[in-house]
């Protein structure tokens, strides 16, 4: 699987934006597998040594010190991404340039195209009122839908919605000696959403 860069830190504390920032500074000094990232990496550095002082320097807790802080790291997350990219852009694809950036490496996620859910079942309750519906697991699926409506079946028919996160659910409450339709679905990245076929089944 192919290596990027982990950019995203913007939830990380000051403390660990730091510790990332300062072994980026490290990677990017000199580094001879990146020389066109050289001037903006020296820009970074500087923003980081400034970053390290403005830390130091609001553990007075002063309002105004602390919030430029926070202004300074907000340039420095700005800065770590647009230098990530650059060095991205500049190792072209390449590992040993990546490496020696100092940027924590993150695998890329390859994309998740969803298989059509299989061995979908319709199955009576424990107790009156109950349906069971479900599906073998789906790879990649983030979350299922259960949907029922009554009969009969048609392009107008309004389908009952259940969010879930199980390949298996109870439907409870329906009223007894109804005759239901029944699917799920398996929803996944950007908005993927992948239907089992419709199946009946009179409630007892």
């Amino acid at each position: 699987m192919k290596k990027t860069l982990a950019l995203s830190v913007n939830d990380l504390s000051d403390l660990d934006l730091q510790d990332i920032a300062m072994k980026i500074s490290g990677g990017m000094t000199d580094n001879e597998y990146l020389p066109r990232s050289a001037a903006a990496a020296a820009a970074f550095c500087e923003l980081t040594e400034r970053f390290i002082k403005a830390i130091a320097a609001a553990r007075s807790r002063d309002i105004v010190v602390v919030s430029q802080k926070n202004d300074i790291r907000q340039m420095l997350i700005i800065k770590m991404k647009e230098l990530g990219a650059l060095v991205v852009n500049e190792a072209n694809g390449q590992l040993t340039p990546l490496i020696s950036s100092g940027f924590p490496l993150a695998e890329r996620v390859e994309e998740v195209i969803l298989k059509d859910p299989e061995g979908f079942k319709v199955l009576p309750g424990a107790n009156n009122g109950e349906i069971i519906l479900q599906v073998r697991r789906v790879i990649g699926a983030k979350s299922y839908l259960y949907q029922y409506t009554p009969d009969p079946l048609t392009p107008e028919s309004v389908w009952e919605t259940v969010p879930g996160t199980r390949c298996k659910k109870v439907i409870t409450d329906l009223p007894m000696g109804v005759k239901y339709w029944f699917r799920m679905a398996a929803v996944g990245p950007k908005n993927q959403v992948v239907y089992t076929r419709e199946l009946w089944r009179y409630v007892a």
